[in-house]
């Protein structure tokens, strides 16, 4: 006869997880069924008899103590196992791996949206780069380019607040979706099965970020935080869908229209609990996203995108003081290490003006002259030079792929 005591090991604390930059110990805490003693081992795994003792003390069921000796390399993934002597043939595994800090030569070159497109064509430059955000890579790529270049930080697109195909969670509980007042779901990008998420609701915003961390620990520790994208704290804008259809949201389920000041104070206090959320269960990991200008984000994330700013400063849309205090605040304000990104683009005619598909429609000619316009080039670069930021020319915030690449770059601007 078996007798079923319950799962040896469990409630382990932290669970698999990134850790803060050169970090080559944790603090690590678990219980077990019965009163016992535990050993640990690092890297490969080993018989009980030849393992390290995890704690000291009399037998327990509550344990706290240290695994040292871990890598605190952002090349090496740490394999960590437990065992205890009750039950000295379960193992417990865990897998840590210390986050990189940002390259600390310049200029800083960075790359949105389009880094497994440069990783095919041209992989070479792809290696070069030291700042990747929304970049779709398979865990296996991220490994290869952390081979060319240590210190490179990677972080995968998350969709703050929709479900679109290529970053938010399968299977969304049909509740979780924000509605309009005759009970439909409100699509907000054209790829069928995209609707708008319910960030009203605390389970939603915990269900995104639990997702968010799903990505990391699924992909075994590849990747070095999470770029979020549509990071919105107002909703009540939202007067019509994506295919101009009207809506009237009803985010209570009362078949009321909301009153605007009360959904939108319930929607931001579900973006910063999400935010939150995700920076619970990943402390160390870098943060990144298409934010709003509003300092409450300034404590969770590591930076910012900071896209199109530059170019509306060129062409006297925006004034380059207002673009400066926001970089600045980025720099100086927002978590540290801070990984903010400016990102230039062709004049905005070009980059905007040809809907969001541009090099579907512009003439070879018109897409060389946007990759060969050097002020613009030149300004977005000297503008991330001000400070610690990252720079990127490319077609801007649209679906455009391009590999572009410029001698300035090349330049070692030291330290």
């Amino acid at each position: 006869t078996l007798t079923y005591s319950g799962i040896p090991i469990t409630n382990l604390n932290p669970p698999s997880n990134l850790l803060a930059p050169g970090s080559t110990s944790v603090a690590l805490s678990f219980n077990t069924a019965q009163p016992t003693s535990c050993k640990y081992s690092v890297g490969t795994l080993q018989n009980y008899g030849s393992m390290k003792p995890f704690d000291s003390g009399p037998a327990a069921t509550i344990h706290q103590g240290i695994v040292a000796g871990l890598s605190p390399s952002p090349s090496v993934l740490n394999n960590v196992s437990i065992r205890c002597a009750s039950n000295s043939d379960y193992v417990a595994t865990l897998k840590y791996r210390a986050v990189a800090t940002p390259s600390a030569t310049f200029p800083r070159i960075g790359s949105i949206w389009w880094g497994p497109y440069i990783y095919g064509s041209k992989p070479d430059q792809a290696g070069k780069i030291q700042l990747y955000l929304g970049a779709a890579f398979s865990p296996q790529q991220a490994l290869s380019l952390r081979a060319a270049n240590p210190n490179v930080l990677i972080l995968p697109a998350v969709n703050a607040k929709e479900t679109v195909d290529y970053n938010s969670p399968p299977n969304v509980p049909d509740g979780y979706f924000l509605r309009d007042t005759q009970g439909n779901k409100i699509p907000n990008w054209p790829t069928p099965g995209d609707f708008v998420l319910n960030l009203t609701k605390p389970e939603v915003a915990e269900f995104i970020a639990q997702y968010a961390y799903q990505v990391l620990v699924e992909s075994d520790l590849a990747f070095d935080g999470i770029f979020f994208d549509n990071v919105d704290t107002t909703i009540s804008g939202m007067t019509a869908d994506v295919f101009g259809n009207p809506v009237q949201i009803d985010a209570n389920g009362d078949g009321l229209p909301d009153d605007p000041a009360k959904l939108d104070a319930a929607w931001a206090s579900g973006v910063y609990h999400l935010i939150d959320t995700f920076r619970r269960l990943v402390p160390y990991g870098f943060m990144s996203g298409h934010l709003p200008a509003d300092p409450s984000s300034l404590t969770a994330f590591n930076g910012n995108s900071l896209n199109g700013d530059v170019i509306k400063v060129r062409e006297e849309q925006e004034s380059f003081g207002a673009f400066w205090g926001t970089y600045q605040a980025w720099l100086n304000q927002g978590k540290s290490p801070p990984i903010t990104l400016v990102q230039s683009s062709p004049p905005l005619q070009i980059a905007y003006g040809y809907g969001f598909f541009p090099l579907s429609t512009t003439l070879p000619a018109t897409a060389l002259f946007g990759q060969t316009f050097y002020p613009n080039m030149r300004f977005g670069l000297a503008a991330a030079l001000m400070n610690d930021g990252f720079s990127v020319y490319d077609f801007g915030d649209t679906s455009a792929g391009v590999n572009w690449w410029y001698d300035e770059y090349e330049f070692n601007l030291g330290r």
